[in-house]
């Protein structure tokens, strides 16, 4: 094996909890997606929006405490649109065939739309 060598693809972080909720010992309650974050309205006011499978802990606590019904074939989503480092707006729903669907939008209302187009454009909307 001293020869052996291989390349490995890696997009993502997962933090998993020992004994946190979920059918396993060990749960996933977070990622961090290895892209970078699309940045908004440059020529003004700057927005960073990100994408994970999870919301951070963070951004969690905005959101009502019930979890997401993520259907089936879909995958879970978390986007935040933040400026300067202070959380403007945050979504949490699903994606599938490079939709994503929100069923929770807190903070900006207005930053629904640049929500959509981050999460459309991300790695995270795209799998």
């Amino acid at each position: 094996m001293a020869d052996y060598s291989v390349e490995v693809r890696i997009d993502r972080l997962h933090l998993l909890r020992d004994h946190a909720d979920g059918p396993r010992r060990w749960n996933p309650v977070g990622d961090a997606v290895f892209e970078r974050p699309l940045v908004v309205g440059t020529g003004g006011l700057p927005m960073e929006i990100s994408t994970s499978a999870f919301a951070d802990p963070e951004v969690a606590p905005m959101f009502n405490r019930e979890p997401v019904d993520v259907p089936a074939g879909a995958r879970p989503i978390a986007v935040v649109a933040r400026r300067d480092g202070e959380i403007v707006a945050a979504a949490r729903g699903w994606t599938a065939d490079g939709r994503p669907t929100f069923v929770e939008v807190v903070g900006d209302p207005e930053a629904e739309r640049l929500l959509l187009n981050g999460a459309t454009w991300s790695s995270v909307g795209r799998a």
